[in-house]
């Protein structure tokens, strides 16, 4: 494959990309984000973009699954993720869900950790913690 192949390849796969978030109806992709309230919480906004009409997002809890040692600077969430039916429709989705979960002095980021009903990892995310103070510093 040449470069002038490759390039196009990879801006195929750009339009591809655009083509899907349009198909959401998002001015731009959403993403996993963690917002402290400044009183010992953190709202944790959970993205998966699910690919198929099968996918779904079973659970979301504080802490690591079982299967995973707890990281020790960062607050953890898991997500589980189930694949049902055996007749899924190639669509990408959008699964979302908010979890509140308890603030730790010192920690920056929260480990959101993607695995299947057995606890095997999927993916991981690492939204850094918007706190109130950052913003302070900001304005």
């Amino acid at each position: 494959m040449t470069s002038r192949h490759r390039g196009n390849a990879v801006q195929g796969l750009w339009v591809l990309a655009l083509s899907a978030w349009a198909q959401l109806g998002a001015a731009e992709p959403r993403i996993t984000t963690a917002v402290a309230d400044g009183k010992g919480k953190v709202a944790v906004n959970v993205v998966y973009y699910a690919e198929d009409t099968c996918v779904r997002l079973v659970d979301v809890r504080e802490g690591p699954p079982s299967t995973i040692e707890r990281p020790r600077r960062t607050l953890v969430v898991t997500v589980e993720l189930e694949s049902t039916g055996t007749r899924c429709e190639q669509k990408l989705r959008t699964l979302e869900r908010t979890i509140i979960v308890d603030d730790r002095a010192g920690v920056k980021s929260v480990e959101v950790l993607f695995v299947d009903h057995a606890g095997k990892f999927i993916r991981s995310a690492r939204p850094p913690i918007d706190r109130p103070e950052d913003r302070d510093e900001m304005e």
